[in-house]
């Protein structure tokens, strides 16, 4: 008999990816798709859609497929596989994601913190093989964050633990943060907070010294944005001051973050994912400005690392933790 597979999803504020994978890691076909955000029926229906898109892609036999894990964002109830609220996620309150998934699959589907999810890939199958203890920080839309201790995901007693982003880092003149507190990492580092600093710091630059001006009224024209946090990192390595004050900002806003989780759970490894932690000068940064905040015995012997699995981690976790359910 050929072997079972399981589907992982990763839902994120951007994009929701798919993956139909082995028990050995091995992804066998992929889909991704934008996130809709116009509603949670919106986005079930396009979780739905990516499964089986991914199902197709793989060539597999759908009867293959024993179980879907999904790693979503926001706080959770894990045993009853319910979002009970998104901050990145229109509408995203007390939805019922697991039932709705699995009455529409006709498949066990559990549902778990994509930040975990992502955690738990990178122990099993990247760059967190061999470090039982495991700290990982996804910098994407928003901030999500997994702990692995002693080779296990640690939930907490209501499911809850993980939400890193919002442990708060700034008490004077804190920023807003999506989930409507305040001084919270996300604010400072998460991908939509940054475009919004970045338009703060241009409007505040009269003179027009940063590099980024044109490329902003370019996109405005056009009716968008038109700056992307790639373009910050970029600026900042070309010479631009204002630029460069922010990617230094940003750092040392991780640096705090990651300071704080180092004295309380003392990991081995720390790792960045998602598509801001991809800018080397942030990394570079963040490890010039940690002996700051960190004791020297926290940091001694501490690996931070990048996520070698991109973005298969959310989906190879998800899909490693769909495997564990009873009776699939």
């Amino acid at each position: 008999m050929s072997e079972r597979v399981t589907v992982g999803i990763d839902l994120g504020g951007t994009a929701i990816k798919a993956g139909v994978v082995t028990s050995e890691g091995e992804v066998l076909g992929r889909q991704a798709i934008p996130t809709p955000l116009s509603s949670p029926k919106a986005g079930i229906s396009a979780i739905i859609y990516a499964a089986q898109e991914a199902v197709r892609a793989s060539g597999i036999n759908p009867q293959r497929v024993q179980a879907v894990g999904v790693g979503t964002p926001g706080v959770l109830d894990p045993k009853k596989g319910v979002v009970r609220e998104a901050a990145n996620l229109t509408g995203w309150q007390n939805v019922p994601l697991r039932d709705q998934l699995a009455h529409s699959l006709e498949l066990p589907v559990r549902v778990m913190n994509d930040a975990n999810a992502a955690a738990l890939g990178e122990v099993l199958y990247g760059v967190g093989r061999g470090y039982p203890d495991l700290i990982l920080l996804t910098l994407g839309t928003g901030v999500g964050g997994g702990l692995v201790m002693d080779g296990r995901v640690i939930e907490g007693s209501g499911g809850l633990a993980g939400e890193l982003g919002h442990m708060r880092i700034e008490m004077s003149r804190p920023r807003p943060c999506g989930c409507g507190k305040y001084g919270c990492l996300e604010a400072y580092v998460g991908a939509k907070h940054l475009i919004r600093r970045i338009h703060e710091a241009l409007a505040d630059d009269i003179q027009e010294i940063s590099l980024l001006h044109e490329k902003a009224k370019t996109g405005q024209k056009n009716g968008a944005g038109g700056i992307a946090v790639e373009d910050m990192f970029q600026a900042a390595d070309e010479g631009d001051g204002i630029m460069a004050r922010l990617v230094d900002e940003t750092a040392m806003a991780l640096a705090v973050g990651i300071a704080n989780l180092l004295h309380a759970f003392n990991p081995g490894m720390v790792v960045l994912a998602g598509g801001v932690a991809q800018a080397q000068t942030l990394r570079e940064k963040i490890r010039e400005f940690l002996p700051e905040f960190a004791l020297p015995a926290f940091i001694e012997n501490l690996r931070l690392e990048t996520s070698t699995l991109g973005q298969d981690a959310g989906i190879l976790g998800a899909a490693a933790a769909a495997q564990s359910i009873s009776g699939s």
